[in-house]
């Protein structure tokens, strides 16, 4: 089993897009470093965002509207 398997069978489905298309405007306000874009995919064991568990990329989202504000 791959590790992106891994995460969604941990932590449930995949992102959805509204999901996605939210990391991506909160990563531009925030002005997230594709450093750190890079690690949170790797710590999440995913190459893309996209196949990141739902519950994950939420948290990655909260995390970022916190620094917006």
């Amino acid at each position: 089993m791959n590790p992106a398997d891994k995460v969604r069978q941990a932590f449930g489905d995949k992102a959805t897009a509204e999901q996605i298309e939210a990391l991506v405007r909160v990563i531009i306000d925030t002005h997230l470093s594709v450093d750190e874009a890079m690690a949170w995919k790797k710590k999440a064991g995913v190459e893309r965002f996209s196949d990141m568990s739902t519950d994950i990329i939420q948290k990655c989202i909260d995390f970022l509207k916190r620094r917006v504000r």
